[in-house]
């Protein structure tokens, strides 16, 4: 997977910049490919991956990166310390805003949460919290939710763990209420 995840970045990175491509990898394979219309700009490529090889890529390959749901601010920090200051870190993150009602807004997401820490997949980046028998600890680590103060400082503990975009997932089926909100 890191192959062709490399062959392929590789190869959208040129052609991105208007050059002719011809790459020859186990995975990607162009003859003279060149965009018709390239971007004016030059645009940011970063790398959706979740654990140490996905990271070491991105390092290798002077790119960024896209951390799905499940990271907490200790693994953003981590991320960050590996990548460098330049590196364009972009989290996804559980949200549910509750102005209302802050621990409401939380509870909702325990059940998201529970189910998390039981996937080996997320294993690299819940660290500590995988495989954990009570989700009360990684449930504010873990989500972007409660009232409107509770958010606004789990954003702040993102970013200064070193995240330069947060995207805010909400539960399924609720987005339109929270556009509203």
């Amino acid at each position: 997977l890191m192959i062709c995840l490399r062959e392929v970045t590789e190869s959208v990175a040129h052609l991105m910049l208007g050059e002719s491509v011809t790459y020859r990898g186990k995975h990607v394979e162009l003859d003279e490919v060149k965009l018709l219309h390239p971007p004016l700009e030059d645009l940011r490529i970063s790398l959706g991956v979740r654990g140490p090889k996905g990271i070491a890529l991105a390092k290798d390959l002077d790119r960024g990166v896209i951390l799905a749901e499940g990271s907490p601010p200790e693994y953003v920090a981590a991320v960050r310390d590996a990548l460098g200051p330049k590196a364009h870190i972009t989290v996804f993150v559980w949200f549910n805003l509750d102005p209302d009602d802050g621990t409401r807004g939380t509870e909702q997401l325990r059940t998201t949460v529970r189910q998390a820490l039981k996937k080996p997949y997320l294993a690299a980046q819940l660290g500590d919290l995988h495989g954990a028998s009570s989700e009360d600890e990684a449930l504010p680590l873990l989500t972007v939710s409660g009232d409107t103060q509770t958010c606004r400082a789990a954003i702040g503990r993102l970013i200064a763990s070193g995240a330069d975009s947060i995207v805010l997932q909400p539960i399924l089926g609720q987005e339109e209420q929270h556009i509203a909100v």
